[in-house]
């Protein structure tokens, strides 16, 4: 059975979010800090008193010493600093559920990696999240077998956490979701063994954990283990998800504060505590199958809507509650050609629920979670569990998970439309990709 998307990303950053402070203390550096301590100063973040959010300011630039390169190991205790990470990673694993596959070998990944620091200016929103280290990675994998799982190549955002940075041994965990695409998918006559993937655009999430250690200022030497998932969210037959456990060695050259240049200085919103309210508007799309049949069928849409309340309990944290309907197209198209219903055949092609969510603010996006209880589901209880009434959970529980991006307003404030990008599942089994408008109120 694939592996549920939302259980692999509901732990992403969970456990640096719930940080009260709006100020901090910081000290001035001295010349044996390491390339990766923070900056810190005793100036206090300036409160906006409007609700329209994150305000620029000028920044205050680092001096530039003559005879000095571009990079300098120390950070300015003024404004805000650019400290650059880049890492090279191999990855080896054994990619789960195929051992069906003739000839198959274990995997190989190469992994390229850059992210920058945040949190180097009191101003900055970064510290409510505990300053991480915010970029991208590129993935190159063979899979182990190249005529049946091919290769795969990704690119995605990562949030990563790198702690006892003043030490000479210390610990990260990366954290990471965005799109996979994959050179051998299942195909009906050319690639019938690949139950696994069954599209070459997929979703992939990393969920990394390591040890480094700087044997240079400059270098340091990483190993851990990272899992990688990858779906394509229901929208193709076969979906069981490719799933590996992977050991992971590489090298991260750091190479300094870049100097004469500078982040832009921010004043923190107000914490909006007020009830909000919104209503949306999703489109979904799945196939109407199994986790492995039938495969090559037609893909459907899912219409829904939603309404809702919402309050902030922290200055990052948001709690939500609301009522939804589905009325999914692929229910319908089944009950009207085999009369599986006699009556009202578009109220057993419908879905009814109940969410209470949690939504992580971060500027200009959000990442949601959210636990849907079916109230109304007739064709799905009826159809779907006929075969093993064990799974009546599947029946129950819906959670939801994905991405908010706030094109005209940030997610701090009391006013704000939200384009969404979800994964809606049956409690392990992905439903459908969900497309989504909001307008909170």
């Amino acid at each position: 059975m694939e592996r549920i998307l939302s259980i692999a990303i509901a732990l992403v950053l969970t456990f640096p979010v719930f940080s009260q402070e709006t100020g901090y203390e910081f000290v001035q550096p001295t010349d044996n800090q390491s390339n990766n301590e923070q900056t810190q100063t005793t100036e206090e973040p300036q409160i906006n008193n409007a609700e329209e959010g994150i305000i620029d300011k000028p920044t205050t630039e680092a001096p530039k010493k003559e005879g000095q390169n571009s990079y300098s190991p120390y950070e300015s205790a003024t404004g805000g600093t650019i400290t650059p990470h880049f890492s090279l990673d191999f990855l080896h694993g054994n990619v789960l559920k195929a051992k069906d596959i003739a000839d198959k070998n274990g995997s190989n990944y190469i992994q390229l990696s850059g992210t920058l620091n945040t949190g180097t200016q009191p101003g900055s929103f970064f510290n409510w999240y505990y300053k991480p280290q915010i970029g991208f990675s590129g993935l190159v994998g063979f899979l182990g077998q190249k005529d049946v799982l091919g290769s795969v190549y990704a690119f995605y955002p990562t949030w990563n956490y790198s702690l006892f940075n003043a030490q000479t041994i210390g610990i990260q965990i990366k954290l990471g979701t965005g799109f996979a695409w994959f050179s051998k998918p299942y195909d009906k006559f050319d690639n019938p063994e690949n139950e696994l993937i069954g599209s070459h655009i997929n979703n992939i999430t990393e969920i990394g954990l390591g040890m480094w250690f700087r044997f240079l200022p400059e270098w340091q030497i990483e190993v851990g283990s990272s899992f990688l998932h990858f779906s394509n969210g229901h929208t193709a037959i076969p979906n069981m998800g490719l799933n590996d456990i992977t050991a992971k060695i590489g090298v991260t050259y750091s190479p300094g504060t870049l100097q004469g240049s500078g982040t832009k200085v921010k004043e923190l919103p107000l914490n909006d505590t007020r009830w909000k309210k919104t209503i949306a508007a999703s489109l979904g799309r799945h196939e109407l199958a199994y986790s492995v049949y039938p495969t090559d069928g037609p893909n459907y849409n899912i219409y829904k809507l939603y309404m809702g309340v919402s309050k902030r309990v922290t200055n990052i944290n948001e709690v939500q509650f609301g009522v939804s309907t589905s009325f999914y197209d692929s229910y319908y198209t089944f009950i009207h050609l085999t009369d599986y219903y006699n009556h009202l055949q578009i109220l057993g092609a419908t879905e009814w629920s109940l969410h209470v969510g949690h939504e992580f603010l971060i500027n200009r996006f959000g990442f949601v979670t959210d636990m849907g209880i079916k109230v109304f589901d007739p064709f799905y209880r009826s159809y779907f569990l006929k075969k093993d009434p064990s799974l009546w959970y599947k029946a129950v529980f819906a959670p939801r998970v994905g991405f908010k991006f706030y094109p005209i307003w940030n997610s701090f404030d009391s006013q704000n439309i939200a384009i969404g990008l979800f994964l809606k599942t049956n409690c392990g089994q992905a439903d459908f990709v969900e497309y989504s408008l909001s307008y909170t109120f």
